[in-house]
């Protein structure tokens, strides 16, 4: 009770005490890292989801998103974003783009700049994958 009778009040000891317990806990592993290269200005690894792939092999996948990555060459676009599967090996050149959305109409959508990739998740082991954009542009014909 001496801290308080000095003029530290129980709610700041209190504040200090959690603020000192969480920063001491936080633990970042530097000798044992997975460092993945991607298209530079793509933002390559905004976003990141650990995917267990069970068919047909099982498998363990890093996805990762890339917003301004590049557009797929029959896709009408320049800047699209996109997404990359890569193994989990200490090799940083292994990442493979993810071909999806290919089959569009001429004219109907607007794909530059849609930030494909802005949201990578799982839906857990052999589950499926979302991948979220931010901007889409659909013309659409009455």
């Amino acid at each position: 009770m001496e801290l308080f009778a000095e003029g530290l009040s129980p709610n700041l000891w209190i504040f200090t005490l959690l603020l000192w317990t969480s920063a001491s806990a936080f633990n970042l592993d530097t000798q044992n890292v997975l460092r993945k290269n991607g298209q530079p200005g793509s933002l390559f690894g905004f976003s990141l989801a650990l995917h267990r792939q069970l068919q047909p092999t099982d498998k363990r996948l890093l996805l990762i998103g890339a917003p301004k990555a590049r557009a797929l060459s029959n896709q009408n676009a320049n800047i699209t974003g996109g997404l990359y599967s890569c193994d989990i090996t200490t090799h940083p050149n292994d990442c493979r783009r993810v071909e999806f959305d290919n089959d569009v109409e001429d004219g109907a959508e607007n794909k530059e700049n849609q930030w494909m990739g802005v949201t990578v998740q799982s839906q857990g082991p052999g589950g499926k994958i979302v991948v979220h954009q931010e901007h889409l542009l659909m013309l659409m014909d009455h």
